[in-house]
């Protein structure tokens, strides 16, 4: 459910968008991802609130519960005790500002309750509000082989071959030299690697490709082949069908016509500013199993070091990037914006589950806690769901796909 709270001194609007729970299995079939076509926000009840004039601010909650949301003073320093006290808000009013905020929560709080993020953005200073919830690749995405040929018949030659029912596929990046197809990367009946319809996943494999079938013909001793082409077959993916996170639901946020991936949501708060609320369904009434769903925090160095580390939070372009261009949001953004778009203050949010009480409180009395007691896959005792870290430890070509 996102909210938002529009007040003029005379008149006071306010557009709700609901965000429906949504129930289905951790492993989709047929539609995959729980999600019907796309829905631009923009219809439905209206209710009333107040928007605080000075402060652009983000809060956390579930139901009766609170969850701390403090600044984060060094990125990459997560366990820094000192930043406890470090409060996530902004003076719109003073100079231009991009923080990064942790939200604290124990992972089984999270897990059956979900999580609310108010948010507060004043039209004092900004022209336009953005949000862009957390959104990732579920599967990998990527481009498919150039060319494709299959050879029916055994070479004996660079243009011989013996006559048998022999077949051979092969692939190349331009067409001139060709590499047999090993098993990893098969395109057998023309199969992307990208495209996983064969295990019930979505086909995410973009691109065209030129394909070529040879067939050994001819009379005794002289055989040859006869070749027959076909350029510019699409390969059929549709990375839309590849994203998952509160981002990719599509009755909140609408999809890019072309590219199919998430938007965000942008209004004109000049002068009036906007109040609101995303309320994300917990991972235990969408029949999920761990918390990756909507706990974006990460660490770098869990995942091969880099500015950003799971490779699904990655931006990935097809080589013409006007064919696709799809960057995740690896955060739960918040921006004050002015009119030529430029950011002027901007709160970024990760969420972080924690594993065992004992720990968050130490963080939460001055001391360092560790949010990731316990052991790498969930152990009955301690880190009982997933979270960034357990899926994709040192491992960067890792994808939730059905571990969510």
């Amino acid at each position: 459910m996102i909210v938002y709270n529009i007040k003029s001194k005379q008149i006071v609007i306010l557009l709700t968008l609901t965000l429906s729970t949504i129930t289905s299995s951790c492993f989709d079939m047929g539609n995959n991802g729980r999600r019907p076509s796309p829905i631009v926000p923009g219809s439905s009840s209206n209710t009333f609130g107040a928007v605080d004039t000075d402060t652009m601010w983000v809060k956390a909650s579930s139901g009766t519960k609170t969850f701390k949301v403090h600044r984060v003073a060094v990125l990459g320093t997560w366990n820094d005790p000192t930043d406890y006290v470090l409060n996530c808000e902004i003076t719109v009013s003073g100079s231009a500002q991009d923080y990064t905020c942790l939200v604290e929560v124990e992972e089984l709080d999270l897990f059956f309750n979900g999580i609310t993020l108010q948010y507060n953005i004043p039209g004092s200073t900004c022209n336009y509000a953005r949000v862009t919830p957390f959104w990732y690749y579920r599967w990998q995405v990527g481009e498919g082989f150039k060319y494709v040929r299959q050879t029916i018949g055994s070479p004996s030659g660079a243009t011989s071959c013996t006559p048998n029912t022999t077949i051979i596929w092969e692939t190349s990046t331009d067409g001139a030299t060709w590499v047999p197809d090993v098993a990893t990367n098969s395109v057998a009946n023309e199969k992307c690697q990208y495209d996983y319809s064969t295990y019930g996943g979505p086909n995410c494999c973009l691109g065209k490709y030129n394909y070529t079938i040879r067939q050994c013909v001819g009379t005794s001793p002289t055989f040859s082949y006869n070749t027959q082409s076909t350029n510019g077959k699409p390969w059929g993916g549709d990375a839309g069908k590849c994203v998952d996170g509160p981002g990719a639901d599509t009755k909140t946020f609408a999809r890019h016509p072309q590219f199919r991936v998430p938007m965000p949501l942008y209004k004109n708060i000049e002068s009036t500013g906007i109040s609101g609320a995303i309320t994300v369904a917990s991972p235990y009434t969408q029949l999920f199993s761990s918390n990756v769903y909507l706990a974006n925090f990460f660490d770098s160095a869990d995942h091969g070091g880099g500015a950003l580390g799971p490779e699904p939070m990655k931006s990935f372009s097809t080589v013409d990037p006007l064919e696709f261009t799809g960057t995740p949001s690896a955060y739960y953004n918040f921006e004050c914006l002015d009119k030529s778009s430029t950011i002027k203050h901007r709160i970024k949010i990760m969420v972080r589950e924690w594993n065992e009480k004992a720990e968050l409180d130490k963080f939460m009395t001055g001391s360092a806690g560790n949010p990731d007691t316990g052991t790498a896959v969930p152990d009955g005792i301690l880190n009982n769901f997933r979270d960034w870290k357990d899926t994709s430890p040192g491992n960067p070509g890792a994808y939730p796909k059905s571990q969510q």
